[in-house]
């Protein structure tokens, strides 16, 4: 533990990217931090899935993906069309993955 603490304390481990991949920004939605320059984005929910990334619309049918490059960003915004709590800012770095039990909340 101590030596985690350290790691902390010295910067080796940026607490931003242990916390990003342990709790989820919407519920059924994992990131995952990855060695990539694009974000990738996949749908494993039994439906349709429109999302929003800066203006640009993007359709993810059921078992399908995207993967979008980060040119000039370091973060992104997310927008889930269609949900009450409907986005959600991940590093450009990242595989967003809406799980199989995931459902658009209208």
């Amino acid at each position: 533990m101590k030596l985690l603490s350290l790691a902390f304390a010295i910067g080796l481990i940026p607490l931003t990217a242990i916390a990003q991949d342990a709790r989820p920004p919407l519920e059924n939605v994992s990131v995952i931090s990855t060695d990539l320059t694009t974000l990738s984005v996949q749908n494993f929910s039994g439906s349709p899935i429109t999302i929003d990334i800066y203006g640009k619309e993007f359709d993810i049918r059921p078992s399908s993906g995207l993967s979008f490059q980060c040119e000039g960003y370091t973060h992104l915004e997310i927008l889930v069309k269609d949900m009450i709590h409907d986005y959600f800012e991940v590093p450009c770095n990242s595989r967003v993955i809406f799980e199989e039990n995931f459902n658009i909340q209208q």
